[in-house]
């Protein structure tokens, strides 16, 4: 996966500088360049198309920086790097877990700990470059579609669960006579609450972007460094490839320092996955600020 990160920052390095000299050859003295500052604020999602699982989304955020240029025809392409803050929700089906045990007077039984209302918290932190190509449109309208790479930085997943513990002897005629024994907290069997935090690992995210907006002039227009304000809806969609080596850990694991069994679901993002890729959704609201730059006499002195 480093090398696709590799080749992905090459290929928009070499396509930027590919559109920027073919502007500065044909479009001299037509066009306006910018420094660009946006902040998104919307709903997040990490979509890993399971059957057992569904995801509920959260509140993402991100900014950005970089460079756009504007040709006299209304034609826009805006790069740059983004930081985004993924939040998200996802809630697992309740299951069921049979362990073979003794008790404290050598019987042999059967743990039957029921896990319920399981959810997990994702957080991801990524960054990476940007490309957009789009048009001014009538009505100080406008529109960018391209796409982003994004390298994830960081990820945490905080997993919650009540888990239920009962008791199955072959022996004893128990509850409702199938031999269950239930809700004796002096002997461990009740419900109770438990979570477990681990780190959220995802491949480099292939996005889609798509932006529609509005531009509110808040200088002089005949000034060379007048500034200007977008306000836009956006829509993200990316695309992460799953390695199937790091499903390779236990969905149900104890976690005792006693001799006392104490089971607890983990992450469970990476489990009866049904794909060989994650989804993610972005989606809200982009402010932009624009900051033109005063344009030289030559716009590219590097082809003199």
């Amino acid at each position: 996966m480093k090398d696709t990160a590799i080749i992905s920052f090459l290929i928009f390095i070499l396509l930027f500088a590919s559109v920027q000299i073919a502007f500065c050859q044909h479009g001299r003295n037509r066009s306006s360049n910018s420094i660009a500052l946006w902040t998104n604020a919307g709903y997040s999602s990490i979509i890993n198309y399971s059957p057992v699982t569904r995801a509920v989304g959260g509140l993402g955020n991100a900014i950005g920086v970089g460079y756009e240029y504007r040709a006299r025809n209304g034609f826009l392409l805006q790069t740059g790097f983004e930081l985004s803050l993924y939040n998200s929700l996802m809630r697992r089906n309740d299951t069921l877990h049979i362990v073979p045990m003794i008790d404290t007077e050598g019987r042999a039984f059967d743990g039957l700990f029921s896990f319920e209302n399981i959810n997990s918290r994702q957080r991801l932190v990524n960054t990476g470059p940007t490309l957009m190509l789009g048009a001014r449109l009538q009505n100080n309208f406008y529109f960018l579609v391209g796409g982003k790479v994004k390298f994830n930085i960081h990820g945490r997943e905080r997993t919650n669960s009540d888990v239920t513990k009962r008791a199955r002897y072959d022996n004893i005629i128990g509850d409702d006579h199938d031999g269950i024994l239930s809700n004796m907290p002096s002997h461990g069997l009740k419900t109770s609450q438990r979570s477990h935090d681990g780190l959220l690992k995802m491949n480099t995210l292939f996005i889609g972007s798509v932006e529609i907006g509005h531009v509110f002039s808040t200088g002089n227009p005949r000034n060379p460094r007048s500034t200007r304000m977008r306000l836009s809806v956006f829509c993200d969609y990316g695309f992460s490839p799953i390695s199937r080596s790091e499903t390779n850990y236990d969905l149900i694991i104890n976690k005792s320092h006693t001799s006392e069994y104490t089971p607890q679901i983990t992450g469970f993002l990476h489990h009866d996955v049904q794909s060989r890729f994650f989804s993610t959704l972005f989606t809200g609201l982009r402010l932009t600020i624009l900051f033109d730059i005063r344009p030289n006499r030559h716009p590219c002195p590097w082809l003199r």
